[in-house]
């Protein structure tokens, strides 16, 4: 009894446990009635070793149901790992707290602005996204050589 004591004391006085770090992919509502950051997954990585590749713009917002309230989107989006090379494919939809519904609902009701950003140990980071396919050069046509001749 007297031993465990003693552990107990031994741990709480000399280690100290860190929480794992985690990095939030966050949408950002900004509106005339407010800004509000929105969840939308979380990774056990550091935002510098995530690369966000979406093909198409972010669209069709809509608040579905009250009792929970969910968060819906059209977006084909994945988020690769860079040091796994893992992909994950994004959700299209989240739930919400009532408190974050009612925000973004009268965010909605005017004209907003969304930014896309990582989240990690509550500061905030701007998302690198997935460099374009490269295009070889050979494609496009040099403006300093003359045209073919016919022949």
């Amino acid at each position: 009894m007297l031993l465990s004591m003693l552990i107990k004391y031994v741990r709480k006085r000399f280690c100290k446990t860190y929480p794992h770090l985690t990095t939030d992919l966050v949408f950002q509502f900004s509106g005339l009635r407010g800004t509000i950051a929105i969840p939308i997954k979380t990774f056990m990585n550091l935002p510098t070793d995530l690369r966000l590749s979406f093909p198409e713009t972010l669209m069709n917002f809509q608040i579905q149901k009250y009792f929970p309230p969910i968060l819906s989107f059209c977006w084909d989006a994945s988020v690769l790992d860079v040091i796994t090379e893992a992909t994950v494919k994004l959700p299209n939809s989240v739930n919400l707290s009532l408190l974050s519904a009612w925000q973004l609902r009268g965010i909605f009701a005017d004209n907003f602005e969304i930014q896309i950003l990582w989240r990690s140990d509550g500061k905030f980071f701007k998302v690198a996204q997935s460099d374009p396919p490269t295009v070889p050069a050979e494609l496009f046509a040099s403006t300093s050589d003359p045209p073919p001749s016919p022949a």
